[in-house]
């Protein structure tokens, strides 16, 4: 069963209060210019892409298919993931549309619709958003249940001149607490 939530308040909160960003996320080095050249790539200017992974704004690292993505436990107390978003070529200087897709053992998929604002220090956009698990799975037992399965996050992003990136990744779940 397709849900669509639009719930973009909530998902902001989450987005800009559950957890601030720590000096992981938001330093800037210097040293490493990642060949972006004289893009202005906080413009949109450069390739629309559009990656899915982990490790903070400036320690950032995709996924690959076959990879493992977190379970973890919000300061609310729900189950859900951390999905990170790294972009190219999205105008970073307005709110972006994002829509999450995620799919539980190949069943059907939970989505998830929101305006955000991607984080952008003269390089790639940056979005950290955290996704609830469906109600089934908000008791540890069921979060723990679900270790080791797999699990597709489908991710798209559109800016306000109407330019979309998006990514796909089969991955699976890590229960942090048991591992």
């Amino acid at each position: 069963m397709n849900r669509l939530f639009l719930v973009p308040l909530t998902f902001l909160a989450f987005f800009a209060c559950d957890e601030p960003p720590t000096s992981d996320d938001t330093d800037v080095d210097d040293s490493d210019t990642d060949d972006m050249g004289d893009l202005d790539a906080c413009a949109g200017e450069g390739a629309l892409t559009l990656t899915i992974g982990s490790g903070g704004m400036v320690g950032f690292v995709g996924f690959s298919d076959g990879d493992s993505i977190d379970i973890a436990e919000a300061s609310n107390g729900d189950y859900g993931v951390w999905v990170e978003a790294q972009t190219t070529g999205l105008n970073t200087a307005s709110s972006v549309t994002a829509v999450y897709r995620v799919y539980i053992g190949g069943g059907s998929s939970d989505d998830y619709v929101s305006q955000l604002y991607l984080n952008c220090d003269d390089g790639p956009g940056w979005a950290r958003s955290f996704l609830s698990l469906v109600s089934q799975y908000q008791s540890e037992v069921a979060a723990e249940g679900l270790d080791g399965d797999a699990v597709k996050v489908d991710v798209v992003m559109t800016d306000a001149d109407g330019e979309t990136a998006s990514s796909s990744l089969d991955l699976f779940f890590n229960v942090s607490w048991l591992n």
